[in-house]
């Protein structure tokens, strides 16, 4: 999997060994990590809420303090009268705690979870794309950066705690015509980090999520992580970035991890296609 960099972070990941987890609300996407949560669940899955047999003695004491009309009647007819009134209402109970549930979910949940989402986590984003001219540009400064292809294989990428654990996992994200709503029961880790608009598919994106517990905080709101030569397989340079920083990054590698493949880009002068050449 690869990754592409601005060359304004030579020094943080070339010579510091540094990769940033970013929080969800920097991404350049307004809609990261901000799941629709439509209800608590299902409107049917509230029918077992409702348990007439133990709702009845409510209903008839609420009845007794409250309407003078049953005060007079056998609490063994009132019960009769309550089951029958609560077996033809309960639909319109069901239909009321739905949706009393939606609003909940709306106005208290989804802007919770976001908060807490964005406040706790930091994402590591990385491309199957080897060379996509979109994001040279837009994530290499204009092709003045550089690529790591990383060996994403490595537990510093895929390293779950169980199989439940929506963080430390390697994961490829999803895309989406239509915003995807959940219920928030049965919430899972596609939807909270995982799911993204179809216009990004070009990116043909993978993450890795970890706490922002377990990441290192330098200051303004920004968490690193060191990582090894080890999982590091090839750099190439942007076909824009300068002869100084192709010297700075090329003499540095090579001192200090030479089983990486160092390489050039280059525009073809024929077509629109960008070529990598070993240094």
């Amino acid at each position: 999997m690869y990754k592409y960099f601005s060359n304004e972070l030579i020094d943080k990941v070339l010579f510091e060994n540094t990769l940033r987890f970013t929080q969800p609300e920097e991404f350049n996407d307004p809609f990261e990590c901000s799941p629709v949560i439509k209800g608590l669940s299902e409107e049917y899955e509230f029918e077992g809420l409702i348990d007439i047999d133990k709702a009845i003695g409510g209903v008839v004491k609420d009845w007794q303090k409250n309407n003078p009309f049953f005060c007079g009647l056998p609490e063994s007819e009132l019960k009769e009268i309550a089951y029958a009134f609560l077996n033809e209402n309960k639909k319109q109970l069901v239909g009321e705690t739905y949706r009393r549930s939606q609003l909940i979910a709306k106005e208290c949940i989804q802007p919770d979870l976001k908060r807490t989402i964005f406040e706790t986590v930091g994402v590591f984003c990385l491309s199957e794309k080897r060379c996509e001219h979109l994001m040279w540009a837009h994530y290499a400064n204009n092709h003045r950066g550089f690529l790591i292809k990383f060996d994403t294989n490595n537990v510093f990428f895929n390293s779950p705690r169980s199989i439940d654990d929506v963080c430390f996992r390697f994961e490829k994200v999803k895309y989406y015509e239509e915003r995807q709503k959940h219920n928030f029961i049965s919430l899972d880790k596609v939807g909270l980090f995982y799911e993204k608009d179809v216009c990004w598919k070009y990116e043909e994106e993978w993450r890795v999520v970890k706490p922002l517990a377990t990441l290192r905080h330098v200051g303004k709101g920004i968490f690193i992580e060191k990582f090894d030569w080890g999982i590091v397989e090839e750099i190439v340079i942007g076909t824009n970035c300068s002869s100084e920083d192709q010297i700075k990054i090329s003499n540095h590698i090579r001192s200090v991890a030479g089983h990486i493949e160092l390489k050039r880009a280059r525009i073809s002068s024929e077509d629109y296609k960008i070529i990598y050449e070993s240094l």
